[in-house]
C-alpha cells in the first residue's frame, strides 16, 4: 500500500483497489466527500485516526 496522504497531496486524481479491483478513481476532494463504498470509507476513517494519533503526541 502506498502512502495515501501523499496521494492525495500530489495527484490530480487518486485510484483506490481493493483486492485488484477499481472501488474509486476520483480526485482526493471527490473521493474524501463521496466514498463510493464501505472500503473506502473504512480506508479514509483509518486514515483520519492514524493522523489524530500522531497530532496527539
Amino acid at each position: 500500500m502506498s502512502d495515501i496522504n501523499e496521494a492525495f497531496l500530489l495527484g490530480n486524481k487518486v485510484m483506490i483497489m481493493n483486492q485488484g479491483k477499481i472501488c474509486q478513481f476520483a480526485t482526493p476532494s471527490e473521493i474524501i466527500a463521496h466514498p463510493n463504498d464501505a472500503f473506502v470509507k473504512k480506508l479514509l476513517d483509518t486514515v483520519y485516526q492514524e493522523a489524530e494519533i500522531w497530532r496527539g503526541m
